[in-house]
């Protein structure tokens, strides 16, 4: 098998512990359609980082621990230049 995506690695570098998000956009279809899929990867302390797998397409975000709505930062991964 071959690993064809990224890996990412986020740096927190504000005093405060943030949340990081991917971002999965709408569900398509069934019971939850058109609902937002998004799911905390971790929370990173201040002046830590985390990092996962990722592909081209996918966002992320960061947001305070107490305000998930509030995004502080958002990043879209994509491919890399030739």
């Amino acid at each position: 098998l071959t690993f064809t995506g990224f890996a990412t690695k986020f740096v927190n570098l504000s005093p405060d512990p943030l949340n990081l998000y991917w971002d999965g956009g709408r569900i398509p279809s069934g019971p939850r359609a058109g609902e937002l899929q998004t799911i905390l990867v971790g929370t990173v302390p201040s002046m830590e980082s985390i990092g996962t797998a990722s592909f081209p397409g996918h966002s992320f975000y960061m947001t305070p621990t107490y305000d998930k709505n509030h995004q502080l930062q958002r990043w879209a991964i994509t491919e890399d230049e030739p």
